[in-house]
């Protein structure tokens, strides 16, 4: 979709000295909209997006780390193009 806008709120934070975690929470808005059902009135919202990124530094030479990504479909969506999307992934980093 052409002429997508996206409005973010990050945030990040360190609670221990080794370990951080941060957050981004993104709205998704087109210009010209969608149509989704024939008759339909036009939808802006593209849906939602929310990220979360954890890092562990071990010791200075082994990182671990953590992905958390989860889109919910806005209502330019409809049915069976509406479902949520998630997905995890997880690193491991080691440096010679």
């Amino acid at each position: 979709a052409s002429n997508q806008h996206e409005l973010a709120l990050i945030m990040g934070l360190k609670p221990m000295e080794d370990l951080s975690v941060n957050n981004r929470l993104s709205w998704f808005v087109t210009d010209e909209g969608w149509i989704p059902v024939a008759g339909a009135k036009r939808q802006h919202h593209a849906g939602t997006e929310w990220d979360t990124v954890v890092n562990y530094n071990y010791t200075e030479d082994v990182q671990f780390g953590l992905i958390y990504a989860l889109f919910l479909p806005g209502s330019a969506f409809r049915s069976p193009n509406d479902s949520t999307a998630q997905e995890l992934i997880t690193t491991v980093g080691v440096n010679f």
